[in-house]
């Protein structure tokens, strides 16, 4: 967070300035370049954003005494580790800074389907293989000056990244509708952060800018580089791989269908002291030499035969010592937001850890708009302290006894667990040989109430089993993934 002192100032007084205008003007640059935030020329990657007005409660954040837009500070952070061209849409009549009336004019635009007009223009747009696309969720949906963007650009062939900022609702469903407006772009796998942990998330978009395949942008974007033949064909192999890595990223469902292949373990064993070794075997006596038997008698009488001296006994094999039960993981979850996060948490633990990876799936669909099932169904379920019946094509696929660690993930619902993995646990007869490691995360993934309500929810619904310490992380900090992991003994 502290990368930005040097130009922010400068930029948010061109946005400043580009806000005020009523009419469309040619003194908005198309892409923003100044002395501090120089333009790249070579580069196929575009960072483009809308973000609330910055002095918006709610709305913004501070970063080293300057204040940005919650959306403004992501598409900065992705800009500048990326080494992208960046283009904030600007609507040609300013929305009011007062909360409340933003949020009538936002439902209004909505109810209307409207089409807000936003200034100036994306220059050499089809140069552009991938656009990174940023919004913060108003209504359940984005603001409607995204459809107004999506209408203007032609998007095939290429690479959609959607981010976002919400203040509890996800993605609430946008990537989908991302790629219903463009049904000849590639949607890649987005980000979204609440504007409870945006302050604190620069990391986290670093680390889920890795895992599309993304490297830290070179210092300084102004420096000219001639290009040599071997440049350039390394240039072009690296975005192949790159679009590859974004291509898989956005189709890839379950990451237990495509595990990473793990290196053998090798197990010593230890023999027993007492039982020989293959090469020490007792040695066994020597038969009588024929050389020294008697010569036989003209009457051919046979001689009496020396008797063979009897054979001494083998050693009695031990009994090797009872090798103990191979511990076995699950991992099941229930996911319902088209982000689909807990679901990717679910599928990194699968990764790292090789276990079975099951969905939890309700017999009866949770449908609808964010709306209807947050503050419909799902709080019906959470103020009646219900169980909604779980589908048997969940349970058909689990075999409980095989497990002895069991990794249990959920969104957090109305401040605890949703009803549906009370319904899950409570199925299963539970024993303390059995380990229960929740994982869950939410709009907040900090809040010290939601994780004691969840942790309370799970070590009721399972009672019997040894419910250890949950895991409460953005689905995007793999770092504390891994340090969770580690701390339990599944990873080194």
């Amino acid at each position: 967070m502290k990368r930005f002192t040097a130009f922010l100032l400068a930029i948010l007084m061109i946005f400043s300035l580009a806000a005020c205008g009523g009419k469309k003007t040619t003194d908005i640059p198309s892409v923003v370049p100044d002395e501090n935030r120089p333009s790249n020329e070579t580069t196929q990657t575009l960072v483009v954003y809308f973000s609330m007005p910055d002095n918006v409660d709610n709305s913004s954040v501070v970063i080293n005494g300057e204040t940005l837009g919650n959306t403004q500070y992501m598409a900065y952070v992705i800009q500048e580790n990326i080494g992208a061209n960046i283009f904030r849409i600007v609507p040609q009549t300013p929305y009011p800074t007062d909360h409340e009336a933003l949020v009538d004019q936002a439902k209004e635009e909505q109810n209307q389907n409207a089409r807000p007009a936003f200034e100036g223009e994306i220059e050499n747009f089809e140069s552009y293989d991938t656009v990174f696309v940023g919004y913060p969720i108003w209504w359940s949906d984005m603001p409607m000056i995204m459809y107004t963007f999506f209408d203007t650009y032609d998007f095939s062939g290429k690479t959609i990244v959607p981010f976002s900022t919400h203040g509890g609702s996800s993605f609430a469903g946008t990537p989908a509708k991302i790629a219903e407006l463009e049904p000849n772009a590639t949607v890649a796998d987005g980000m979204t952060v609440s504007r409870d942990d945006i302050q604190d998330a620069e990391q986290d978009i670093i680390d889920w800018l890795n895992t599309l395949g993304f490297e830290k942008a070179a210092s300084t974007l102004s420096t000219e580089v001639i290009p040599t033949e071997k440049t350039m064909q390394n240039e072009q192999t690296a975005k192949t791989e790159q679009a590859e890595k974004l291509g898989q990223t956005a189709q890839q469902k379950q990451i237990s269908q495509s595990e990473p292949i793990k290196e053998p373990t090798q197990t010593i064993q230890n023999f027993p002291t007492n039982q020989p070794e293959p090469d020490k075997q007792q040695e066994q006596p020597k038969e009588a030499d024929q050389s020294k038997q008697p010569e036989q008698s003209k009457q051919q009488e046979e001689p009496e035969q020396p008797k063979q001296p009897e054979q001494p006994k083998q050693p009695e094999q031990p009994t090797q010592p009872e090798q103990p039960k191979e511990s076995c993981t699950l991992i099941v979850y229930f996911s319902w937001s088209s982000s689909g996060n807990t679901e990717r948490m679910a599928n990194y633990i699968a990764g790292k850890t090789g276990g079975d990876v099951v969905e939890i799936l309700p017999l009866e669909p949770y449908t609808g708009s964010y709306n209807d099932v947050a503050y419909g169904r799902a709080k019906d379920e959470a103020d009646a302290n219900a169980r909604p019946a779980v589908s048997n094509e969940t349970y058909d696929k689990i075999n409980m006894s095989e497990y002895d660690k069991v990794f249990v993930g959920f969104p957090i619902w109305w401040h605890t667990a949703p009803m549906v993995i009370g319904t899950f646990l409570e199925h299963y007869t539970w024993s303390v040989d059995v380990e229960i490691y929740p994982f869950f995360q939410g709009a907040s993934n900090s809040n010290d109430e939601y994780y004691t309500n969840s942790m309370a929810f799970i070590r009721g619904s399972a009672s019997g089993a040894t419910v250890k310490e949950g895991l409460y992380a953005a689905a995007t900090n793999t770092n504390a993934i891994d340090t969770y992991l580690a701390e339990n003994g599944f990873t080194e």
